[in-house]
């Protein structure tokens, strides 16, 4: 049930910022498309490449020189596309230990510290990326002859667009942070939330041993329209 309320915060803030939605949402899902699609495509492509030049070389006797050169390259890309999806999904390897015992404004606020510190060293290393992908453009692959800048050019794309997913992820943070520092109170969040017109109701369900003993929520952080010790009082105040 607290969960049903935090989500209902959510799409509080979502309507509380009808312009950023628009703007940092929309185009958020518009661009993880664009990455999602040619990434599954590479993942495609890698397996019809790779399962040919086997058949080729193990098969037929007649081993295809470029088809090894063309597979590195696209699994370049797809490393570096992958990574951007990983990153907008938020599904990176990380440790939650604290995150994990923390509540949802401190989460909240540690997501955007984790969000700017990935930015930070996504913009140190793009430059570099770029030069480097530029200096490739020099030499030629040896079996395809096409500049290996095909293949390097994935480093500061990728980056690019993982720097991209952050801007657009702290954009959306914003009434998170509003919300923080007192600018947005959760009465006016939870209007939109809670008006008739939207059909819902919330509920908060006490779990006073959820991080340990005595460590866990006993009563909402939030308005509530039913706040409850248990699933069966919660039944009885609906009157199921």
């Amino acid at each position: 049930m607290a969960a049903h309320a935090e989500g209902s915060i959510a799409a509080a803030r979502e309507a509380m910022s009808p312009r950023r939605r628009s703007l940092a949402a929309s185009l958020e899902s518009a661009l993880g498309m664009v990455v999602e699609i040619p990434a599954a495509l590479l993942v495609v492509a890698e397996i019809i490449i790779l399962f040919a030049g086997v058949v080729a070389r193990y098969g037929l006797r007649s081993p295809l020189i470029w088809s090894d050169e063309l597979a590195s390259i696209l699994f370049l890309w797809l490393a570096m596309l992958g990574a951007a999806v990983a990153f907008r999904r938020s599904e990176h390897m990380r440790m939650t230990a604290i995150v994990a015992g923390a509540g949802p404004a401190m989460r909240a606020y540690l997501d955007m510290v984790a969000t700017c510190a990935a930015l930070a060293f996504l913009l140190l290393i793009a430059w570099p990326s770029y030069e480097y992908a530029y200096e490739e453009s020099f030499i030629t692959t040896p079996a395809l002859q096409i500049a290996n800048s095909w293949r390097a050019a994935a480093l500061p794309v990728g980056i690019g667009l993982m720097a991209l997913f952050a801007v657009l992820r702290l954009a959306r943070g914003g009434d998170v942070a509003a919300l923080m520092k007192g600018s947005l109170h959760t009465d006016e969040l939870m209007h939109e939330v809670t008006d008739g017109a939207l059909g819902l109701r919330t509920a908060h369900l006490a779990r006073p041993n959820e991080h340990g003993a005595g460590r866990g929520e006993t009563a909402p952080s939030v308005p509530v329209d039913f706040a409850v010790k248990s699933l069966e009082e919660l039944a009885e105040k609906l009157g199921t």
